[in-house]
């Protein structure tokens, strides 16, 4: 006579195989491999005329890119300084428009404090458009040598243009008031801001920024 197996021993028996198959070792994917097959198979399901099963591939595609676009942004904010403490890094991702002219935002973000008198700095390295764009706008007079020669001379605060790897922008340090460095590369843009106007400060944050090779996109890329 045959025995049936109950649904609960089944189930127990899945997940036992299930949980060998997740600790065993070298299973772990490698992200991009992982990216371009959920493309092919997004592709494959378009032309086998599965729509919606080839926008579930696609969409899991570009959430597996936007992971790996934020771990990138974060690993160029620097290290924690003796002295200074912080937690770590803030990352978020999302979508901006709709159809054709959508676009998919990132962002990483850590907060510095000096633990001898509270000190902070605060860095954020975005791509999203509505950020980039409206402070490109802002800060595009300020380019002019002229503008920042009139504004300087009447002080109150010192303007000046920074390069780095690629990245160009403007350091503003104001009496009284926060020091801060706004910087661009591509569609990408880096902030960072000292709450006590220190400049020693904003230029040792800016300097430890692991830029090189980072916010490289342009248009049409």
């Amino acid at each position: 006579m045959r025995r049936k197996i109950s649904g609960a021993v089944c189930l127990v028996v899945l997940a036992a195989l299930s949980t060998t198959v997740m600790i065993s070792p070298g299973m772990a994917e490698d992200p991009k491999e992982a990216i371009l097959a959920a493309i092919d198979q997004g592709r494959d399901a378009f032309a086998a005329g599965r729509t919606q099963a080839a926008i579930d591939h696609l969409q899991k595609a570009i959430g597996l890119m936007q992971s790996e676009a934020t771990k990138g942004l974060a690993s160029a904010l620097p290290a924690v300084p003796e002295g200074w403490k912080a937690r770590e890094p803030l990352t978020n991702s999302g979508a901006w428009g709709s159809g054709e002219g959508a676009f998919q935002w990132n962002s990483a973000s850590r907060t510095y404090t000096r633990e001898a008198d509270g000190v902070k700095v605060e860095i954020t390295l975005s791509s999203s458009p509505q950020l980039v764009e409206s402070q490109r706008a802002m800060l595009k007079m300020y380019e002019d040598p002229q503008m920042r020669k009139m504004l300087n001379q009447a002080g109150g605060q010192k303007i000046e243009i920074v390069k780095k790897d690629g990245w160009q922008g403007l350091s503003i340090i104001g009496e009284g008031s926060d020091a801060t460095i706004a910087a661009f590369r591509g569609k990408t843009m880096l902030t960072i801001t000292v709450g006590n106007g220190d400049a020693k400060i904003l230029e040792k944050f800016w300097s430890a920024m692991k830029l090189s090779g980072l916010g490289g996109e342009t248009e049409g890329e």
